[in-house]
């Protein structure tokens, strides 16, 4: 059905229970309508209303939870799923859903149990596995979901979701030979498919052709600290005698610009028919493939970004000297983040370092309210977000620092890339670029990252910044 049948559909089903308000299926049917169009609230209250006729619909308790999934409401689609199962046990997909939730729950180890039963039941059941991949993910057992994942994609070599969420872990394990090969399978995704890039006029480079002389557009990728770290491969390109135009988000335009001369940095929201000319273009983080980027094989200039002059020199001037270590500091990112619960902070986290005797600065421009009102505890937290207006502004003010404690946000690629000492605070399953187990980074020779050494345990991290900063300036 296409989007208007589904709203015709919900309309009659709506009639039929005028005339028929204790018919449960055709509260259901509504429900499934509403379901299909994507009004998740309005489905919720059909599958609520024919629970409220017949309490043991075990199907109206099954679309119920997804429906509830789909809203966030997790807690919820939990207690609706395990009524499903309650009354359908021998039902080897509802099992795998209930794992798909735990999974959101993070309850990992119940998420396991919940994705074996269902394979158990039907050992066909590719979401049973990606939900189980999921949980091992979260856990950090890579080799685990791994074998999960190849499982699913030999059932189903058709979806695409199993090859693309291989490659999170093949990335994160460090395999990455294999990995970069199968993160292009992204474009075929879910999320991309929803969230179409420009249709371009000239033809995308494969990577082998030689374009020595031509012209390539690089498209941006996902967020800034993506746009960031990928980057680098423009001063590759434009050393190999090719013409480069780097598209990025315009905040990024004049930072980036600092890589070369010859690279002409341009704004991402343009029509294709405004961008320059090119010859051919290619999407920003399918270079690493290209370039058969190895662990040991990163570009990894140790400040390929340079910080304005002129606005370090303002900056010099606006803040006052002190004879106190200066930091800058950015707990926590954006809340539209998919993993914002698990990469920020509250700033009553950072208490025992905002103790030390030592003067900090606020890099990040989006503050919590919680955190907010707390900002007058900390009179050596000085807060510049007002004058923070482009990502050149917050070079100017790192070039003054002696060093930038971050979470996984674009703060922390920006201050990398500039080559300023970064120490990162990761969760404990962190995103494929960190890897695992190692104190350093490839990607960023002036990083050291502080890993959580089990989910949520933010309290052993604060501990070692705390003795890291107490070592490193006598405080």
């Amino acid at each position: 059905m296409q989007a208007n049948q589904f709203d015709e559909a919900a309309h009659w089903y709506g009639l039929a229970i005028d005339d028929f308000p204790d018919d449960a299926h055709f509260y259901y049917c509504k429900g499934v309508a509403h379901h299909q169009e994507r009004q998740f609230l309005k489905a919720i209250d059909c599958y609520c209303a024919a629970l409220q006729i017949k309490i043991d619909y075990a199907d109206a308790f099954e679309n119920l939870s997804d429906a509830q999934a789909e809203m966030q409401m997790f807690d919820d689609a939990f207690l609706s799923i395990s009524a499903a199962i309650a009354l359908r046990p021998n039902k080897a997909i509802s099992h795998a859903r209930q794992a798909q939730v735990l999974v959101q729950q993070e309850r990992f180890e119940l998420a396991i149990q919940a994705a074996t039963q269902a394979i158990k039941l039907d050992g066909t059941t590719t979401t049973a596995y990606m939900a189980r991949s999921n949980a091992y993910r979260g856990l950090a057992q890579l080799d685990e979901s791994i074998a999960d994942l190849r499982i699913a994609m030999k059932l189903k070599p058709e979806n695409p979701e199993y090859e693309y969420n291989l490659s999170f872990d093949l990335l994160l394990a460090g395999n990455f030979e294999e990995g970069w090969k199968h993160y292009e399978k992204r474009f075929q995704t879910k999320n991309f498919i929803n969230n179409p890039t420009l249709p371009m006029h000239r033809p995308i480079w494969d990577g082998v052709q030689d374009i020595t002389g031509k012209t390539l557009l690089i498209c941006p990728e996902q967020g800034l600290g993506d746009q960031i770290q990928f980057a680098r491969y423009a001063v590759l390109l434009q050393q190999r005698g090719v013409q480069v135009v780097l598209s990025v988000e315009p905040c990024l335009i004049q930072l980036l610009s600092s890589m070369h001369p010859d690279i002409q940095v341009v704004s991402s929201h343009q029509t294709v028919n405004s961008l320059p000319a090119h010859d051919f273009y290619i999407t920003m983080m399918s270079l690493p493939r290209i370039f058969q980027t190895l662990v040991g094989s990163i570009p990894a200039t140790p400040n390929y970004l340079k910080v304005d002059s002129n606005i370090s020199q303002q900056w010099r001037q606006r803040m006052t000297p002190t004879y106190r270590p200066k930091v800058g500091i950015s707990w926590s990112g954006s809340t539209t983040h998919i993993n914002d619960h698990n990469r920020s902070m509250t700033i009553d986290m950072l208490a025992p370092v905002l103790s030390l005797g030592i003067d900090f600065h606020i890099l990040q421009t989006e503050i919590r309210p919680y955190d907010e009102a707390r900002l007058k505890q900390w009179p050596h937290l000085h807060d510049w977000r007002s004058q923070l207006s482009s990502f050149n502004e917050t070079a100017g003010l790192v070039d003054q620092l002696d060093l930038v404690i971050s979470v996984d946000t674009s703060v922390a690629h920006l201050t990398s890339a500039l080559g300023k000492p970064t120490w990162v605070m990761l969760p404990f399953a962190p995103d494929f670029r960190w890897l695992l187990d190692r104190p350093d980074s490839p990607w960023y020779p002036s990083i050291t990252l502080f890993r959580q050494p089990e989910a949520k345990a933010w309290v052993p991290v604060i501990t070692d910044i705390t003795h890291s900063l107490k070592n490193k300036f006598n405080v």
